[in-house]
């Protein structure tokens, strides 16, 4: 399957990324542009919304976990949402979700900005 991007901010402090398809070895490195020109924006907030993503390998995992390694200096985060069952177990399995904010809803990461911003 092909993997089409749509990406922007959400506001000055946040960069909202809705992947949409596969994410696995063949499509990474457009998601991995993607998610480097967010960080290069300065956003202090990545939040990538998983809702029409099928498949997440591990190539794309690692692209989510170097985007977090970027963003930690400026106090920043990435924020995933997936309502997906079986790539929530995957996250959960690769440890993504011990250093990333892993919700269902949309909603919740976007309270969770405010409230690491607020704590900062």
């Amino acid at each position: 399957m092909d993997l089409w991007i749509t990406d922007g901010p959400l506001d000055a402090t946040t960069h909202v990324i809705e992947p949409h398809g596969d994410i696995d070895l063949d499509t990474v490195p457009d998601f991995e542009a993607t998610l480097d020109a967010a960080v290069d924006t300065g956003a202090r907030y990545v939040l990538v919304d998983f809702g029409d993503v099928g498949f997440v390998d591990s190539s794309g995992i690692g692209v989510l976990l170097s985007a977090q390694r970027k963003l930690r200096p400026r106090d920043g985060k990435v924020l995933v949402v997936c309502i997906h069952p079986q790539i929530r177990r995957v996250f959960e399995i690769s440890g993504l979700t011990a250093v990333s904010n892993t919700t269902p809803l949309g909603r919740e990461a976007c309270l969770a900005t405010e409230q690491f911003a607020a704590a900062n």
